[in-house]
């Protein structure tokens, strides 16, 4: 599910998302995924792997792209795997598949609209974001001078930021 006020994207715009999978069997740090973000009338798509996105401290994953050759409504299709005892290997494959976002040149809301036609499994959720800085949830705790504080060790103490959206 999405904001909606955050649903459109101008062409050109280079947007970031947040992808969480909300599943007792899924870790995000030992299961693969991968997103295949498609548009347009001609098939085309671009494959973004769990390699080519970033995380945070916590291990929420972000993942960006241009939009300078898109138009239209981006179907996200995630495949993702859960940790399953009863299958070969011990992962079974998931998928889901949702409209994220529409990339326009028009600010006419009707353009903006969300299609209908998903499978989205429930599990999957993608919010965009505008943090410029979605890679760490903490900063350095400095002194009034702005020097940072350190232990004893030499590692900085770091404090986690309020108010991320």
């Amino acid at each position: 599910m999405m904001n909606d006020e955050k649903f459109g994207i101008f062409r050109g715009e280079l947007a970031k998302y947040q992808i969480t999978i909300d599943r007792e069997d899924f870790d995000v740090q030992t299961c693969d995924l991968s997103i295949r973000l498609s548009w347009g009338m001609f098939g085309q798509y671009m494959d973004i792997r769990k390699d080519d996105m970033f995380r945070d401290e916590e291990w929420n994953m972000f993942f960006m792209f241009e939009t300078d050759d898109m138009i239209g409504p981006i179907k996200a299709t995630t495949t993702y795997y859960v940790e399953d005892g009863d299958v070969n290997g011990g992962y079974r494959e998931c998928t889901d598949m949702q409209v994220i976002g529409f990339v326009t040149d028009s600010q006419c809301a009707m353009m903006r609209k969300r299609c209908k036609c998903v499978q989205a499994d429930g599990y999957v959720m993608f919010e965009r974001i505008d943090r410029s800085d979605a890679s760490t949830l903490y900063l350095n705790l400095v002194t009034m001078d702005g020097q940072p504080l350190t232990t004893s060790s030499g590692e900085y103490i770091k404090v986690k930021k309020n108010n991320l959206k």
